[in-house]
C-alpha cells in the first residue's frame, strides 16, 4: 500500500491561487522564486528588514533614512507637464516636508491624501535644496490603520512581477495554513538549544522584530535549518535502506594481495586508512548493493585505500579473463569477446609484472598469458568463484557435455557491461606505473 502524506498537510500542497491576493498571473510569476505551492512560501524567508517605527518628526532622523510619520495634509501642487512631479506639502509635529509623486493621477492622490486630513506615511526621506522630501511613500494609511504598518518590515527576495507587498500578503496567508505538528526533535536537544516549536519558528522567522532576528544564527532559523538537515538525512537513510534490500554481487578476496602491498610499504597505514579499508572490504563482500563514499583531505591517504580496495576487485577482473580463456580454449567463435580479450590479456600481463619499487618483489604475480590454464591457481588463491556470476568449465569438452553453454547463450548470459570491461581497463597499467614511480604515494 502506497503511503500518502497526512491529510493535515493537504492545504500546504494546494494551489497558490487559494491564497488571498494571489491570482493566476501572480502564481505564474512566483515560479521565478521556485514557489509552486503554499508550502514553498513558508521557506522563502526574509533576508533583511526595515525599521518603520513611528517617530514624531523628521527632524529626529539622520537623513537619508526610512521614517514613519503622522502628517497633516496642507496643500496639493499639480505638475505643469506630464513628466513633472506632483507635490503635496504636509506637516509633522515640528516641521513641513513634501510628498513627491511622478506620473501620478491627481484625483487619486486627492482621494488618499485629502487636504486637512491626517495620515500615517512611511518611506525614504532625503533632502533636496534643503527641503525634506519623501518620494513615492511605501505606505499611506488612515491614522486608525497605522497598526497595519509593521514596526519592523521584513524584506523578501523578489522576482519579476512579485512585489514586497505581494510577498508579505502571500506569506501571511501561507502561515495561516501551517498546522501544529508533533515534535520530532529530541526533547533534550530542543530544550538546551532553546528552540521554538516548528510552527512558532516559522511565525518568528516571518515576523522579525529586528535585524538580529533575520540573521542565520537566530534561534528560529537555526531550528528550521536543523529540521531541513534532519529531513534530508532521514530521506537518504530510507533510500539507502531500500537500496540495500536489492541483491548485489559479493566480491571477496583472501587478503593475500593486500597483505603483500602492506608488507612492501615503507610505513604503516594510519588508523583511519585501516578502518576505511576494512569497511569497504566488508561492503564489497556483502550480498547487497554497496553505497560507500571515501572522503578525505589532500594527502590524507585516499590513494592507498583505493588501491587496496582495487586489489579485491582485481580478482574479479581475473575471473573475467579466465572466462574468456575458456571460451577461446573451446574454440567458440565470438569475435567481439575474442578481440577484447586480446586487449585485456596484454594489459593484465603488464599489471602482473609491476612492482611498488625496484627493491621489492612484484606486487601481483600473474602467470604468463601464453599458458592461460595455469591462471586457475591464481583464481583459487584470491577469488571465491562460488560467490560470483562468472564461471568456466575447467576440463570440459564442447562435444558431449550438456552443461557447456552454447555460444549464443554465453553472450546472452554475460552482464551488459562485460564487453566494455577490457576497453575500460586499457588505462589501468599507466595509472599503476605512476604508483610504481612514487611508492610513498
Amino acid at each position: 500500500m502506497t503511503k500518502s502524506r497526512p491529510e493535515i498537510l493537504y492545504p500546504l500542497f494546494g494551489n497558490l491561487t487559494a491564497l488571498a491576493g494571489v491570482g493566476p498571473k501572480v502564481a505564474q510569476n512566483f515560479a521565478g522564486l521556485g514557489v509552486e505551492k503554499p508550502r514553498d512560501l513558508l521557506f522563502v524567508l526574509p533576508h533583511s528588514g526595515i525599521d518603520r517605527r513611528l517617530i514624531d518628526t523628521v527632524q529626529d532622523a539622520v537623513l537619508p533614512a526610512v521614517v514613519t510619520l503622522r502628517i497633516h495634509v496642507l496643500s496639493h501642487k499639480a505638475p505643469r507637464t506630464k513628466s513633472g512631479a506632483y507635490r503635496i506639502t504636509v506637516q509633522d509635529s515640528a516641521t513641513t516636508l513634501q510628498l513627491v509623486f511622478f506620473h501620478a493621477r491627481g484625483d487619486y492622490l486627492q482621494k488618499i491624501l485629502p487636504v486637512g486630513q491626517d495620515r500615517i506615511v512611511s518611506g525614504k526621506v532625503e533632502l533636496f535644496d534643503g527641503i525634506a522630501q519623501m518620494v513615492h511613500p511605501d505606505h499611506i494609511v488612515p491614522v486608525d490603520q497605522g497598526g497595519d504598518i509593521p514596526p519592523f518590515e521584513p524584506v523578501y527576495p523578489l522576482t519579476a512581477g512579485v512585489t514586497q507587498k505581494t510577498m508579505h500578503k502571500a506569506t501571511r496567508a501561507a502561515l495561516e495554513l501551517a498546522p501544529e505538528l508533533d515534535e520530532w526533535i529530541d526533547p533534550e536537544k530542543k530544550r538546551t538549544s532553546q528552540w521554538p516549536d516548528w510552527a512558532d519558528a516559522l511565525r518568528q522567522a516571518h515576523h522579525p522584530n529586528s535585524v538580529t532576528d533575520t540573521a542565520l544564527t537566530a534561534k528560529a532559523r537555526v531550528r528550521l535549518a536543523y529540521d531541513e538537515l534532519m529531513a534530508h538525512q532521514l530521506t537518504l537513510a530510507l533510500a539507502r535502506q531500500a537500496m540495500r534490500k536489492t541483491a548485489g554481487i559479493a566480491t571477496k578476496g583472501t587478503g593475500h594481495l593486500q597483505s603483500r602491498v602492506l608488507a612492501a610499504l615503507p610505513y604503516k597505514p594510519t588508523g583511519a586508512q585501516t578502518r576505511a579499508i576494512a569497511e569497504i572490504t566488508a561492503d564489497l563482500a556483502a550480498p547487497v548493493k554497496m553505497n560507500h563514499l571515501l572522503q578525505g583531505d589532500v594527502g590524507s591517504g585516499k590513494t592507498l585505500v583505493a588501491f587496496q580496495t582495487l586489489l579485491i576487485a582485481f580478482v574479479l577482473i581475473v575471473a573475467v579473463i579466465y572466462f574468456f580463456i575458456e571460451i577461446r580454449r573451446l574454440d567458440m567463435k565470438v569475435t567481439v569477446l575474442e578481440t577484447n580479450f586480446k586487449k585485456m590479456a596484454t594489459n593484465m600481463k603488464s599489471i602482473g609484472n609491476l612492482s611498488l619499487s625496484k627493491e621489492t618483489d612484484s606486487v601481483i604475480e600473474t602467470p604468463s598469458m601464453d599458458q592461460p590454464m595455469e591462471m586457475d591457481e591464481l583464481i583459487k588463491q584470491d577469488l571465491d568463484v562460488e560467490n560470483t556470476d562468472i564461471s568456466g568449465g575447467d576440463n570440459q569438452e564442447l562435444q558431449g557435455d550438456t552443461n557447456v553453454l552454447e555460444s549464443d547463450e554465453i553472450v546472452q548470459s554475460l552482464p551488459e557491461n562485460v564487453v566494455e570491461l577490457p576497453e575500460n581497463t586499457v588505462e589501468l597499467p599507466e595509472n599503476v606505473v605512476e604508483l610504481n614511480e612514487n611508492p610513498i604515494e
